[in-house]
């Protein structure tokens, strides 16, 4: 199996992924980030900080992204400072909605 490597992007920078996880494929691998990364925009909701995360970008060994899930950049300024509203878990539903993938032209390792 291929590994694969979420490189974060946040408003300070990238954060570099140096181990990487095996996935089947890609398509399981930027499900994760996906599901990762609402969960990550979540928790950033529920701090009241504002939002800091702006995305992952999955790569190979040699850095080669293959594909990227990103906060939306439409709405993620009108969230900088405010969390939006939680359910009753304490959860921010709208965290899924603010999170969309995009798979780059080379697909396979």
């Amino acid at each position: 199996m291929p590994y694969y490597f979420f490189h974060m992007r946040t408003t300070e920078g990238v954060e570099q992924d140096p181990e990487g996880i095996t996935f089947p494929s890609l398509e399981d691998a930027r499900k994760d980030a996906e599901a990762g990364l609402v969960d990550m925009v979540s928790d950033e909701m529920a701090s009241g900080r504002g939002l800091h995360l702006r995305g992952i970008d999955i790569t190979d060994g040699k850095g080669t992204v293959f594909a990227s899930v990103n906060v939306n950049s439409d709405t993620q300024d009108d969230l900088d400072g405010d969390s939006g509203d939680a359910n009753d878990f304490g959860e921010f539903p709208a965290a899924e909605g603010l999170v969309k993938a995009s798979i780059q032209g080379k697909q396979k390792p």
